[in-house]
């Protein structure tokens, strides 16, 4: 625990574990030492920071405050770590702030866990609860107030009066009550539709402060929101069924933080060379790419399409399809069509023990599901495996071969724009207040922001009617030996530290094509932010001047398997780049 300075005052702020951030926010009248169980949990996986927030636990406490307060405080907060992108968990006062900080900086949120929340109130919620009982509790100290309400948002008060701690708020009378003003008369119906973070929102059924309904309502307004109702739970879901409420955020916060190389688009395509390397089979990961990406759904890959293909390569089995159980299933790891909250994944399930699911999806990491979370819609049932060594090494030095092919026709040429042409696009760029948070583009067409690419973008869309810029195009057209009119408007790029692309294709599948990209780096002034090509095993780090040229798409205008690249995390300074692309 440590006392930080951020807006002006002084809050406790906690930091365990390493990895992605995830910040915890208490409840009202609550501290962080309160989330302690959630965070030893999380910090096994993630950086948790917790903090007592302003009025509360060892924080400073200004008379007065307001819900604002709290939200910029937690955006202070990320820029003290100086985090581009951080996790937000918020419970009951801390999913209002939570709201607040993913609606005013939704660029900077990637996902959000609202437990026990609601999206509007004339008040706090204890502040009604207590008003609508005030008969009831004439003559009681705080202590005695919370003691007997605990009926009203608990599913069993006598069990929970062992946990007094979390609602016996340290605050003395003055302050609780400036806790409680601070919530009041909040509204975020009209602006949770603005939030473009995964969310889970998660409510207890004998929640009286803040019911299931209210949380139904919020994701309901947040655009990619999933529920949950605790069953035996009221406002206190992590105390009342721990195991339940843990299980249920760490394995949201797990999944979609892919380890595979490669972007969303081409998941099936790790996900089954994983497969087959649990099989002990290695064909390369040219042989299944290339089957996938000749269906004619793709990157719509169905299990049927992914099975025809493995019945070719020695795996002999049988396409099991509900009504199906995957315990009687043959031989383990199988591939699978999973259903979980209303979503169907390709999955890799591992193994079945009892009550037990072990699943590999988005990851490399296998991860345990009670089969009540759960619905197995289809599996492969493996009879047999015949592994044809030899298809198998000539699979892979095909592989191996093209590999070196395309490692052959990356290059780079130094001072291919001066230092003064360098400094001139930064300059014109942060000048037009050009850059902002950068996109991913999905093959429908649809761009969105996400975690996997933290940076920011500047599309520059008067470079050929400014001179300096129209230079570069034309000195990009006779390197690259293309006709002017196939080269894009130039996109200056911009990566703060820890910002990162990770490794992607500059064509979108079958969405936007770009045959060929000549990227320069425009600084050099800076630690870490090279250019990593994982296919072919080839990194390059930025001299200021230098372009560096590649190829996308094949003679077919298909992405090249080994084109796939990526911006490493910039560790210290800022990298600017050009990014120079030239259609087919």
């Amino acid at each position: 625990m440590a006392l930080t300075a951020i807006n002006g005052i002084n809050l406790n702020i906690s930091v365990k574990g390493e990895g992605h951030p995830v910040i915890l926010i208490h409840g009202v009248g609550g501290e962080s030492k309160h989330l302690s169980a959630l965070i030893d949990r999380l910090s096994s996986h993630f950086k948790t920071i917790a903090l007592d927030c302003r009025g509360h636990g060892l924080s400073d406490k200004p008379a007065q405050y307001t819900l604002q307060d709290h939200i910029n405080d937690i955006i202070g907060v990320m820029d003290y770590f100086e985090l581009p992108v951080a996790t937000l968990l918020g419970v009951s006062m801390g999913s209002y702030i939570a709201q607040g900080v993913a609606i005013a900086a939704g660029e900077r949120i990637d996902k959000l866990v609202l437990t026990v929340p609601k999206s509007n109130g004339l008040t706090s919620s204890v502040h009604r609860l207590m008003h609508e009982h005030a008969s009831e509790l004439e003559g009681l100290n705080l202590h005695e107030i919370f003691a007997h309400l605990l009926r009203y948002f608990t599913y069993d008060a006598e069990a929970m009066k062992a946990h007094m701690e979390i609602f016996d708020t340290e605050l003395p009378p003055e302050q609780f009550a400036a806790a409680n003003k601070a919530l009041a008369g909040f509204d975020f119906r009209g602006d949770l539709g603005k939030i473009t973070a995964e969310t889970l929102v998660i409510s207890g059924k004998y929640d009286g402060l803040n019911p299931p309904e209210e949380g139904r309502e919020c994701a309901k307004l947040i655009p990619h929101a999933a529920f949950v109702e605790m069953q035996y739970s009221g406002h206190a879901p992590m105390y009342e069924e721990p195991e339940v409420y843990m299980k249920a955020v760490e394995t949201f916060l797990l999944m979609g933080r892919p380890k595979f190389h490669t972007t969303v688009l081409h998941y099936a395509i790790n996900l089954v060379n994983h497969f087959l390397g649990l099989h002990n089979i290695d064909i390369g990961r040219l042989k299944v790419r290339t089957a996938l990406y000749e269906k004619a759904a793709f990157p719509e890959t169905s299990i049927q399409d992914i099975s025809m293909e493995l019945q070719e390569w020695g795996i002999r089995h049988e396409l099991k399809t509900v009504p199906c159980s995957i315990a009687d299933a043959t031989t383990f790891p199988t591939l699978a069509i999973v259903r979980m909250r209303e979503e169907e994944l390709l999955a890799i399930i591992e193994k079945v023990e009892g009550d037990q699911i072990y699943l590999n999806y988005y990851s490399t990491d296998t991860v345990p599901f009670s089969a009540s979370e759960l619905t197995v819609l289809q599996y492969l049932d493996i009879k047999e495996i015949i592994v044809d060594k030899a298809f198998c090494e000539a699979c892979r030095q095909e592989d191996l071969s093209r590999q070196e092919a395309y490692a052959d026709t990356v290059f780079a040429v130094e001072d291919f724009m001066s230092e003064e042409e360098c400094n001139y696009m930064i300059d014109y760029c942060e000048r037009h207040d050009l850059f902002n948070r950068s996109t991913i583009g999905a093959a429908d067409g649809t761009y969105a922001v996400t975690a996997y690419r933290t940076s920011y973008s500047a599309f520059i869309t008067t470079s050929k009617q400014d001179p300096v810029f129209n230079a570069i195009i034309e000195r990009a057209a006779n390197l690259m030996e293309v006709d002017a009119a196939r080269i894009e408007n130039l996109q200056c790029v911009r990566y703060g530290e820890g910002q990162e692309y990770k490794p992607h294709f500059d064509s979108s599948g079958k969405g936007m094509k770009r045959k060929a990209t000549l990227l320069v780096y425009l600084n050099d002034n800076f630690e870490g932010g090279g250019t990593v090509f994982p296919e072919i095993g080839l990194s390059v780090y930025p001299k200021k001047g230098m372009a560096l040229s590649f190829t996308n798409l094949d003679e077919q205008n298909n992405d090249l398997i080994y084109s796939l690249h990526g911006g490493a995390p910039v560790t210290a300074g800022t990298k600017f780049a050009c990014n120079i692309w030239v259609h087919p």
